[in-house]
């Protein structure tokens, strides 16, 4: 009686066990590896926000030095000539670095000395409107800070990124 109890089971429980088990296996294997693939992503789309992030910042920032370096050297004669020149581009460089700033925290001291320096040329333009010379005397500075918070940005941002960046400026013109 126990060898048919034993065959029975040999033949149908145990083959039928298994087939769940194979099942369960493959299934738990295949969920661990959509889990994978959705992390790689996740971990992809987190390194492109970073990225970008660096990008708006590196692009902000070099075109306001460029904007401000101008007023310095050129002061506008109006009010509304600040603006257009000067304020606008400012006020993109605090928007981007505002937006941006959970991503530039590693490099928190280069950016508050850019910014600092930012602050007072842009006083120094507001206060030459209508002359004819400003009087920043704060030229090195400046240069010094822009160029150590670019480089500090250009090291962390990819040079593909870069590449990519050119690109897209160079086939808008």
């Amino acid at each position: 009686m126990w060898e048919i109890v034993l065959d029975f089971l040999r033949t149908t429980v145990v083959p039928i066990l298994t087939a769940i088990l194979t099942v369960w296996l493959v299934h738990r294997y295949e969920l661990g590896k959509v889990k994978s693939e959705q992390d790689e992503k996740l971990v992809g789309q987190l390194f492109e926000r970073y990225v970008n992030a660096l990008v708006e910042t590196y692009e902000a920032m070099a075109i306001c030095y460029d904007a401000l370096n101008f007023g310095l050297n050129i002061p506008p004669k109006t009010q509304a000539d600040f603006d257009s020149q000067v304020k606008t581009v400012r006020d993109k460089w605090d928007r981007a670095e505002q937006d941006n700033a959970l991503w530039l925290a590693n490099i928190e001291k280069e950016i508050s000395i850019v910014r600092g320096e930012f602050k007072l040329a842009t006083n120094a333009i507001y206060a030459a409107i209508g002359k004819t010379a400003t009087t920043f005397n704060r030229w090195k500075e400046l240069s010094d800070a822009y160029y150590a918070a670019r480089s500090v940005l250009r090291n962390l941002i990819p040079i593909s990124a870069l590449e990519k960046k050119l690109a897209s400026i160079s086939s808008s013109k």
